[in-house]
């Protein structure tokens, strides 16, 4: 069996080279241990998760709920927004699953509440953390 060379690598690995590498896999394995690393975050650009969608569906219910504790009509709220009743409704409905920010903004003024924001800790339950020191969120 012929031996090939791979471009910008220098002769063969040593039997010292191997020991030493499979001394630092591990190490880096008992540091590291499979299953307790963070999973990695999601990309920026990444689809709501199901949770996510239901956090969204459920403040829409909220801002369905409070407009009718309020004995607001659809109508009412379009007079106050300039939004279409039949979107207001969907939106309500969870039919919207994207809407913006100044759309949930300008309901949720029009019913006579505060749209508020907060950021929280994306860790999925694991028991080590990239940054234990980190701040938690404000309330």
């Amino acid at each position: 069996m012929s031996s090939r060379r791979v471009a910008g690598v220098k002769g063969r690995i040593t039997p010292a080279k191997k020991a030493r590498y499979a001394k630092d896999a591990r190490n880096i394995e008992a540091e590291f241990p499979p299953g307790l690393a963070p999973p990695p975050p999601p990309a920026a650009d990444a689809p709501a998760t199901t949770g996510e969608y239901f956090e969204l569906r459920e403040f829409c219910g909220q801002l369905r709920r409070t407009r009718k504790a309020r004995k607001m009509s659809l109508a009412d709220v379009q007079k106050l927004t300039g939004i279409d009743r039949a979107s207001i409704s969907r939106l309500e409905r969870g039919a919207v699953t994207n809407p913006t920010f100044a759309t949930l903004n300008r309901i949720a003024r029009a019913v006579g509440c505060r749209l508020g924001l907060a950021l929280m800790n994306s860790g999925g339950g694991s028991r080590r953390t990239r940054n234990p020191g980190a701040a938690s969120p404000r309330r």
